[in-house]
Protein backbone atom coordinates (compact mmCIF):
# COMPACT_ATOMS: atom_id res chain seq x y z
CA UNK A 1 0.00 0.00 0.00
CA UNK A 2 1.49 3.34 -0.67
CA UNK A 3 1.75 6.72 1.51
CA UNK A 4 -1.07 8.48 0.32
CA UNK A 5 -3.26 5.49 0.54
CA UNK A 6 -2.23 5.20 4.17
CA UNK A 7 -2.21 8.38 5.13
CA UNK A 8 -6.57 8.84 3.66
CA UNK A 9 -7.36 5.75 5.83
CA UNK A 10 -5.50 6.59 8.96
CA UNK A 11 -7.25 10.24 8.39
CA UNK A 12 -10.69 8.73 8.22
CA UNK A 13 -10.11 6.32 10.95
CA UNK A 14 -9.21 9.34 12.99
CA UNK A 15 -12.07 11.19 12.11
CA UNK A 16 -13.95 8.45 13.45
CA UNK A 17 -12.79 8.17 16.45
CA UNK A 18 -12.97 11.73 17.31
CA UNK A 19 -16.69 11.66 16.26
CA UNK A 20 -17.39 8.84 18.38
CA UNK A 21 -15.04 9.93 21.01
CA UNK A 22 -16.99 14.09 20.94
CA UNK A 23 -19.59 14.78 23.76
CA UNK A 24 -21.44 18.06 23.65
CA UNK A 25 -18.94 19.47 26.29
CA UNK A 26 -16.51 19.29 24.18
CA UNK A 27 -13.03 17.03 24.32
CA UNK A 28 -13.37 13.89 26.93
CA UNK A 29 -10.42 13.80 29.34
CA UNK A 30 -9.46 10.64 27.65
CA UNK A 31 -8.60 12.53 24.53
CA UNK A 32 -6.87 15.23 25.60
CA UNK A 33 -4.50 13.08 27.51
CA UNK A 34 -4.21 11.03 24.09
CA UNK A 35 -2.77 14.78 23.04
CA UNK A 36 -1.09 15.63 25.71
CA UNK A 37 1.51 12.23 25.77
CA UNK A 38 1.07 10.68 22.23
CA UNK A 39 -0.02 13.30 19.34
CA UNK A 40 1.73 16.13 20.55
CA UNK A 41 5.36 14.47 21.60
CA UNK A 42 4.88 12.63 18.11
CA UNK A 43 4.58 15.82 16.07
CA UNK A 44 8.07 17.27 17.49
CA UNK A 45 9.33 13.78 17.33
CA UNK A 46 9.26 14.45 13.89
CA UNK A 47 10.05 18.43 13.72
CA UNK A 48 13.48 17.22 14.71
CA UNK A 49 13.95 13.79 12.64
CA UNK A 50 16.73 14.78 9.96
CA UNK A 51 16.05 11.13 7.81
CA UNK A 52 12.64 12.94 6.53
CA UNK A 53 12.81 15.09 3.49
CA UNK A 54 11.17 17.64 5.13
CA UNK A 55 11.55 21.74 4.87
CA UNK A 56 12.40 23.74 7.43
CA UNK A 57 9.00 25.86 7.31
CA UNK A 58 7.58 22.15 7.61
CA UNK A 59 9.97 21.22 10.57
CA UNK A 60 8.47 24.75 12.19
CA UNK A 61 5.11 23.73 11.33
CA UNK A 62 5.33 20.34 13.04
CA UNK A 63 6.90 21.96 16.22
CA UNK A 64 4.69 24.67 16.49
CA UNK A 65 1.45 22.51 16.06
CA UNK A 66 3.14 19.83 18.37
CA UNK A 67 4.33 22.01 21.31
CA UNK A 68 0.84 24.61 21.00
CA UNK A 69 -1.66 20.75 21.17
CA UNK A 70 0.84 19.79 24.31
CA UNK A 71 -0.07 23.74 25.77
CA UNK A 72 -3.17 23.93 24.96
CA UNK A 73 -4.64 20.39 26.03
CA UNK A 74 -2.87 20.65 29.17
CA UNK A 75 -3.57 23.58 30.03
CA UNK A 76 -7.69 22.93 29.12
CA UNK A 77 -6.87 19.84 31.26
CA UNK A 78 -5.85 20.87 34.45
CA UNK A 79 -8.65 23.57 33.95
CA UNK A 80 -11.19 20.61 33.65
CA UNK A 81 -9.77 19.20 36.75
Amino acid sequence: MDTPMILIICSVVFAFIGWFTATNRGKTQSVRLIDIFIYGPYLTYLAFQESYILTMSDKLFLLCLGMSTIAYNGRNYLAAQ
